[in-house]
């Protein structure tokens, strides 16, 4: 898996995201996204988790830019804290053998990917709990400068990002 997960909202995680599954899918390999949220403000849901695939009705939510970015599927996994295994054991039954890429940070406390990418700004404001939480397990730090609609990653390596061998790596 690769997990990539940022220190704020909105700091340019889903558009690094999708440059990374279109290099992958045009290099020919199929793969699944999936965008994960822990639900942690007292809702409750009826597992205790919902997994939903993205069919193209939502174009510019994440999961529909994620589809449009060549994904074969997407999913947004929405999970309570105590249930974060189980909704993730759902997801990965759907993922099958195929490469993922995931958004998260709070997933990483379950899972072991080949490849954590963490994105932080250039000049950081506070952190977002979830990321303090991680912080010391990315393989690899990102920083961003938000320009407009412009986003300026330091290091640029989203067509460096390769699935090889069954492993994300950046090569």
């Amino acid at each position: 898996m690769l997990l990539v997960g940022a220190t704020q909202k909105h700091i340019g995680k889903t558009a690094f995201s999708t440059r990374v599954i279109k290099s992958v899918t045009r290099a020919g390999i199929p793969l699944v996204a999936a965008k994960i949220t822990v639900i942690r403000d007292g809702k409750k849901t009826k597992n205790g988790w919902i997994l939903d695939e993205e069919k193209g009705e939502h174009p510019h939510k994440d999961t529909g830019r994620m589809l449009a970015a060549g994904a074969s599927k997407v999913f947004w996994l929405r999970c309570e804290e105590q249930f974060m295994q189980q909704g993730m054991d759902e997801l990965l039954k759907e993922v099958e053998d195929l490469p993922l890429v995931a958004e998260s940070n709070s997933i990483r406390h379950i899972v072991t990917p080949s490849l954590f990418i963490m994105i932080r700004p250039t000049v950081e404001s506070e952190l977002k709990p979830t990321a303090q939480a991680v912080l010391s397990f990315p393989h690899q730090e990102i920083r961003v400068e938000m320009h407009g609609d412009d986003i300026l990653y330091q290091p640029d390596i989203a067509d460096q990002v390769h699935f090889i061998d069954g492993i994300w790596k950046v090569k």
